[in-house]
């Protein structure tokens, strides 16, 4: 990748780093909806959901159209949704799900009982 790409590539990860981010852009793979319709299916506050609709519209992520008075989100295509499955795909296989410090407690304690059962 060139570094353009990468910046981009940053970016769009970064955007994507926050678990309610995450959720709206899951959300909005299905199909575009209005805040208030984000808000609902989430059960967010609008001003929060609005400012995380802001953060991934500038990394790129969101398209927005105006439909009278409301602005409608939709993730820029399918690839975004792909994208997604492929995480998810990726930790299923690897066993890479929750939350990385409490998985390595975990792993520290079962270490630790190994140790002691011997």
């Amino acid at each position: 990748m060139n570094q353009a790409v990468i910046a981009r590539a940053s970016a769009l990860f970064a955007s994507l780093s926050n678990p309610t981010r995450l959720r709206i852009t899951e959300l909005l793979c299905e199909q575009p909806l209005s805040v208030n319709e984000i808000c609902k299916r989430l059960d967010l506050g609008q001003s929060a959901t609005s400012q995380n609709l802001a953060v991934l519209v500038k990394s790129g992520l969101l398209a927005v159209e105006p439909q009278g008075n409301l602005r409608v989100y939709g993730v820029r295509g399918p690839r975004i949704g792909r994208i997604l499955t492929m995480i998810d795909e990726f930790c299923a296989i690897h066993a890479l799900y929750g939350d990385p410090e409490a998985e390595r407690e975990v792993q520290l304690v079962e270490q630790s009982e190994a140790v002691d059962a011997e």
